[in-house]
């Protein structure tokens, strides 16, 4: 089985199944798989009359969206194997990378990614395509002489081709064949590790991830903008077509207005988003007043290492429990104490109530369930990343998120090194 022959599938039986929403100015957007098939039948198709097929590497620089999916699906469906760059590399190490896995077509996200491949042209690049061609004039005429060479995603999906001669050719492909390179950063080596993977293999990532979360057909995913990390890789592209979740991709990252309109269940991990969402609850917990104040102060104050919250806590926490304990018995103390004059019996009744909210403050429940509304995180269980945060990365923030019961379950989605680069990060 391979990723095109999947979306061909559920395209078909499920088509107008929401698969992906992309926020994009202040709107979530939502794409069905039927959009989806469309969008990578048409640049597949479009990458096939430009005499790409298989074997050949497209590289796709631009940030996580739901063009970028189907550019790499697309891609894929034509026999080709799609590189995935992160769009913060450096003019120097993208050019570097695109050499080493010998691009014959680079698919860009706007005039930034553009100029990074293009003011050092790479030998191997005969054709550079342009998703937001907004300031490229010159390239939406007809009929120039390099009209191969330089075009936007319009003018390639209004090459020809329909979804049904795609996906006859998709059905060709084996599971084994070579599907995508993720060029990921190593920041401790301070290099670019060139992975590459099968069809079988991205699967088989994403049943990882199945394995290690529990998705449900009801799980909402939130991403952020990078393609390039590989979690981030599976959870956007390959896990929405084998689990059936619902992908929410972030315009530029994941920022609390966002979050709390999605109310994600799972979030993939990103280093700046990790940094943001600490700051942003250590300025809840400051200006918390009363007793949601006290109660977040003791309940962040003393904070559990990360990883050690159950990815699936119950259903009633120990706080809720003494909640509804304490309700009930004031409830069926008024009904049975009849005898009593009404003074004591409201005092009994304020007795119980008040030490119903000593307990609350004592366990911290209100102040944490108030903090991860506040963020956006109400409904995640789980953080999920390639790789464990070290000592120096996971302080303070990540101690926050495990002192909100949140924990990040590490599931590492590692396939074949080809090469390495040296590495440079814009941001």
């Amino acid at each position: 089985m391979t990723l095109p022959q999947l979306l061909a599938q559920r395209s078909a039986s499920s088509p107008n199944v929401v698969a992906w929403r992309q926020f994009r100015l202040g709107v979530w957007n939502e794409y069905t798989l039927a959009d989806v098939h469309a969008e990578a039948s048409a640049i597949g198709n479009g990458l096939a009359s430009l005499g790409l097929g298989k074997g050949d590497v497209i590289a796709i620089l631009a940030q996580n969206g739901v063009t970028s999916i189907a550019a790499e699906i697309g891609a894929q469906g034509i026999g080709c194997v799609a590189a995935v760059l992160s769009s913060a590399l450096a003019p120097s190490t993208v050019r570097d990378v695109l050499a080493l896995v010998e691009a014959k077509a680079v698919i860009v996200g706007d005039q930034e990614q553009y100029d990074k491949v293009h003011d050092v042209p790479v030998a191997s690049v005969r054709s550079t395509v342009v998703i937001n061609a907004r300031g490229f004039r010159e390239i939406e005429a007809d009929g120039r002489p390099d009209a191969d060479k330089i075009l936007t995603i319009e003018q390639l999906k209004n090459r020809g081709g329909t979804g049904a001669a795609w996906d006859s050719h998709s059905a060709g492909l084996s599971g084994t064949d070579p599907a995508t390179i993720l060029c990921l950063v190593n920041r401790e080596s301070r290099e670019v590790e060139i992975h590459r993977y099968s069809h079988a293999a991205l699967l088989e990532s994403a049943q990882s991830l199945h394995a290690s979360v529990g998705f449900t057909r009801a799980d909402v995913v939130a991403v952020h903008n990078s393609l390039g990390e590989s979690v981030e890789h599976a959870l956007s592209v390959v896990a929405p077509l084998v689990s059936g979740i619902t992908v929410n991709i972030g315009q530029s990252g994941l920022s609390t207005q966002s979050m709390r309109q999605v109310q994600p269940s799972l979030v993939a991990l990103h280093r700046g988003w990790l940094d943001g969402v600490g700051s942003d609850i250590e300025r809840r917990v400051g200006t918390s007043r009363g007793l949601k104040g006290m109660a977040a102060r003791k309940a962040l104050g003393s904070t559990s290492p990360l990883g050690t919250a159950p990815a699936k806590p119950p259903m009633i926490g120990p706080t809720r429990a003494v909640g509804i304990v304490a309700a009930l018995v004031a409830f069926v103390f008024l009904l049975v104490s009849v005898s009593l004059n009404d003074f004591v019996r409201v005092v009994i009744v304020a007795v119980i109530a008040l030490v119903a909210a000593l307990v609350t403050v004592e366990r911290g429940w209100s102040g944490v369930s108030s903090i991860r509304r506040g963020v956006g995180m109400s409904r995640t269980r789980a953080i999920v990343s390639d790789r464990p945060l070290d000592e120096s990365a996971s302080s303070p923030a990540a101690r926050l998120l495990g002192s909100l019961g949140i924990p990040i379950v590490v599931t590492p989605v590692d396939g074949e090194i080809i090469g390495r680069v040296r590495s440079e990060v814009l941001v």
